[in-house]
């Protein structure tokens, strides 16, 4: 009956296996078009063809699966991506136009997470403790990418700085690198998020390099 769940901090959210999304709690964050609170579930408006939910502090977040994304509750704090914030909550699911080929969604307190069919990530909402990854702590209303997730250089002869194409990125067990010249004899080095070596390969020699974690 129920494909998924999500909670947020006073209501909560469901998906059904038809798509439909169906919400309880307090009101305003629900879908429905109310401000309300509501003790059963009431199904969220609008929305069809939803393939995932996410609940934040007070605000909704749906992923349809034309890979458009939807929102409602509040944007104090530009959470909804759409790059406007807004006092006043809504009740009613928009569509953030600023956002398309995303295959993944998050909500934090105040803050969105967005994965893109090309394996980027982009956040958007309260920035205070840096969450949004953007190296700032600026509030962003407007989705920014997150930086540093995988940090690579190339060095060697023939080798190229800084124009390496990673996909997937980021990755759980197998990614390829490819550089747009040919590589002769390189080393790669690549660097966690706190600039610490994660692994280091010699002798690369050609344009694509299949990198697991097991090599």
């Amino acid at each position: 009956l129920f494909r998924s769940i999500s909670a947020g901090q006073d209501y909560s959210l469901y998906l059904k296996n038809d798509s439909s999304v169906w919400a309880c709690g307090m009101g305003g964050v629900l879908g429905d078009g109310s401000t309300q609170d509501k003790s059963i579930p009431v199904q969220a408006v609008s929305l069809s063809k939803i393939t995932a939910i996410a609940a934040g502090n007070v605000h909704s977040i749906f992923l349809k699966n034309d890979g458009t994304v939807w929102v409602c509750g509040s944007n104090l704090y530009g959470q909804f991506g759409n790059g406007t914030s807004d006092v006043n909550p809504h009740p009613t699911p928009i569509q953030v136009s600023l956002l398309s080929g995303i295959t993944a969604i998050d909500a934090g307190n105040n803050h969105s997470l967005f994965l893109k069919n090309d394996g980027t990530v982009w956040a958007a909402g309260d920035n205070g403790w840096g969450q949004l990854g953007d190296g700032t702590t600026n509030i962003k209303s407007t989705p920014v990418q997150v930086t540093n997730l995988c940090s690579m250089t190339a060095v060697g002869e023939n080798s190229v700085k800084d124009m390496m194409n990673v996909y997937p990125n980021p990755f759980s067990t197998q990614t390829t690198l490819q550089t747009d010249k040919l590589l002769k004899n390189a080393s790669l080095t690549i660097y966690n998020l706190y600039g610490q070596t994660v692994k280091q390969i010699k002798n690369i020699s050609g344009q694509t390099v299949i990198l697991s974690r097991d090599n």
